[in-house]
């Protein structure tokens, strides 16, 4: 059903996601709030980031809330600002944190609403469930009586442990699908040894590339007469410049990678694999999550097709084993 949810969250108005939820059984739509719909240049010329698009509906005494995955300009320069951001005692990807904090309208409805139902269901596809992750680990529905995050081939979003009082498992669960070789949810806190190397590698000719066309351009300015001079000259100033601009860009490289492998999956998370062959949904043990969300788990043609396959391979689940060991809310 969350898989489901997660799905209607990417239709663009308020009646069309009522009637989507409509097939899914008896849930009251309560709020959308839609992200408009700009031009790139629009963006750029004002250098603002959207707030994200999410809706909550509610069935019987259970609350669901529900962002979009990415979907526009907006929501893909939001996934690449992987920065840590300290809040609240915490460190998170700060795209997922000011995507959270944006979100005024989201955060004072919340406040007022969360305390009322038994369980709030906090649910996302791709950036949606990181941001129902942030959402909940930054400590806003901390006046939830239980708090059940489920995310489907979302990106981590803490950056460092954190040992934050409403992160206790008695008050909030988290549970994320990965479907098969899907590279999403495996991009940050994997070793990304050959993605440096090749940076190492690329950047260097690229510095050379830049300084000689610096050179040529001084050479034209310069004169024909003085040409020669300015560029016997110029090869040595190039390689003078080339070396601290080299170790500048090895800085910049240790420093990006050692950001993006320092994202960590979030207290108590119960990890579950799809397995696309089989249909099973599988547990995976606290001791196997680093392996399975390498990054070299993703090595396959289908990482980026498999992104798009979590409904419908929860439902094959669903479907394998006649219902049993996968739970109704998924």
């Amino acid at each position: 059903r969350c898989a489901n949810m997660s799905d209607a969250a990417y239709l663009d108005s308020a009646s069309n996601v009522r009637a989507a939820l409509a097939m899914l059984g008896r849930f009251e739509l309560l709020k959308f709030v839609g992200q408009p719909v700009r031009e790139s240049a629009s963006m750029f010329l004002t250098s603002r980031i959207d707030k994200p698009q999410w809706y909550a509906a509610r069935r019987e005494s259970e609350l669901y809330i529900v962002f979009r995955g990415t979907w526009s300009l907006s929501d893909a320069m939001r996934d690449v600002v992987a920065v840590p951001s300290s809040y609240e005692g915490c460190s998170f990807h700060r795209g997922f944190l000011h995507g959270v904090l944006a979100s005024t309208e989201l955060l004072e409805w919340v406040e007022h609403e969360v305390a009322s139902y038994d369980t709030v269901y906090v649910v996302g596809h791709s950036l949606g469930g990181s941001l129902a992750a942030t959402l909940v680990a930054s400590g806003h529905l901390s006046r939830a009586r239980f708090a059940h995050v489920l995310t489907f081939g979302s990106p981590a979003v803490m950056h460092g442990r954190c040992a934050a009082s409403w992160l206790r498992a008695e008050r909030v669960r988290f549970d994320s699908y990965i479907y098969g070789a899907d590279v999403v949810p495996r991009l940050l806190g994997s070793e990304l040894p050959l993605l440096k190397a090749a940076y190492l590698a690329l950047a260097p000719e690229a510095l050379r590339s830049e300084l000689s066309s610096e050179e040529r351009e001084g050479g034209r300015r310069g004169g024909e007469g003085k040409k020669e001079g300015r560029e016997g000259e110029g090869r040595d100033e190039e390689g003078s410049r080339a070396a601290p601009r080299a170790e500048r860009f090895r800085q910049l490289a240790d420093e990006a990678f050692e950001t993006l492998t320092g994202y960590v999956q979030l207290p108590y998370l119960r990890l579950h694999w799809i397995d696309p062959q089989s249909g099973f949904a599988r547990w995976v043990p606290p001791t196997r999550h680093e392996a399975v969300l390498h990054i070299h788990q993703a090595a396959s043609l289908n990482a980026g097709a498999h992104h798009a396959m979590y409904a419908a391979g929860l439902r094959r689940a669903a479907l394998v084993i006649g219902g049993m060991g996968l739970s109704d809310e998924l």
